[in-house]
Formats: C-alpha cells, structure tokens, sequence
C-alpha cells in the first residue's frame, strides 16, 4: 500500500486536434504491508522519511493524449528500496525493486465550464523483484503481472487558478492480482494557461499472491 503526496507540473501541447500533456511528479510514499519469498514473510512498515533514507532509485512520470471526447494516457513509476524490521527469527533486511505502469483509454461523459468527468479501462503492469536475508538464510525472488482495471476521474474548477481533481480505479478481479485499487485527490492551481502545479493525496492498495 502506498501513501502518496504528489507535486507536479502539467505541460501541455496542442497539436491538430490532438492535446499533449506530460506531468513530472514526485511521490513522498509510504510503504505497509507483509512480504514474502521462499516461506519467509516479513511485515513491512515504512514512512516517507523511512522510504528516503533507503531510496537509491525513483522515477516517476505521467502522459496524456487527447483528440475530442476519446484520450489516451500513461503513468510509470520505478522505486528501488530497502528496509529492515525485527521479527521473530530475527532481524530481517527486505529489498524491492518495483516498476509500475499504468495505461488506457479515457471517454469524456461531461464536461462544462465547471465540471468534466472522465470514465475509462486500462491495464496496470507490475514488475518486482524482492531479497530477503535472515538468521534463516537469504531468498529472492521475481514476478510480474498485468491487471485490467476500469477507472474515473472528475475535475471541478473552482475558481480560475484554483481547481480539484479526484480519482479512482479498480482492478485485477481474480485476474492477477486478486484485487487491486487506488484512490487519489489533489487541489490544483494553474500557473499559466499550459502549466499547472497539483498537491494531493494517493493511495494504492494491491492483494497479490504468486502461485
């Protein structure tokens, strides 16, 4: 699971009919949850100050495409991290790698001058790769995933600078993951007519089991 506190800049591009926006981001993410390889499973408790400190790798941006009511978008995030918990056996030290992509189509229902409300299905990719030592002995393992998901995104402007955007996606339905599901808000303010910069609150929650 995932706490996230998202700054970034929209960048936007007309070209045709086409509309181009690339959105560079930062997430202060906190990681909670139980990991496992090779029979040994260890809680995992992480703040962002704890994330920080073990961080050696982040990567993170969006993209988005659109011509009309129809749009495309994109969103990939690569984390490279590590933490320590003491458990029952033992003082155990866990490593993820982690890639998260995230893309799909968007079909606008409604949008006025206040308003616009986006519906839309994607698929969500995984790639992580785990090391746990132990007193036990060490392990490591590697898997991957494709999710599908159905996903809607509102925006209500509430002054000219000022606007808010909500969101929310569900998926993986027994396909990979049992479930997977993510929630994010944000308040934006428009720092020119082609560049926004947002503020908010996301969060991610995956149910997966490798067989």
């Amino acid at each position: 699971m995932s706490i996230i506190l998202m700054v970034g800049g929209n960048f936007t591009a007309a070209q045709d009919d086409w509309n181009f926006t690339l959105t560079p981001y930062a997430w202060m993410a906190g990681l909670e949850g139980d990991i496992g390889v090779g029979g040994v499973v260890a809680p995992v408790d992480e703040s962002f100050s704890d994330i920080l400190d073990n961080l050696e790798l982040a990567l993170m941006v969006g993209a988005e495409a659109r011509n009309g009511a129809w749009g495309l978008f994109a969103d990939g995030m690569y984390l490279d991290l590590e933490d320590s918990e003491q458990t029952a056996i033992g003082k155990v030290t866990v490593g993820v790698q982690q890639w998260l992509v995230t893309a799909g189509g968007l079909y606008r229902m409604a949008e006025d001058d206040t308003l616009i409300l986006d519906v839309g299905a994607g698929i969500r990719y995984l790639d992580t790769k785990l090391d746990l030592n132990s007193p036990a002995g060490g392990a490591g393992s590697s898997d991957n995933w494709i999710d599908p998901l159905l996903l809607s995104r509102l925006r209500y402007r509430v002054s000219d600078k000022v606007f808010l955007t909500f969101a929310a996606d569900l998926g993986g339905f027994g396909v990979a993951s049992d479930l997977v599901w993510q929630l994010t808000a944000n308040v934006g303010y428009n720092l020119t007519d082609s560049t926004a910069l947002l503020l908010g609150y996301r969060y991610l929650d995956i149910d997966y089991e490798e067989d």
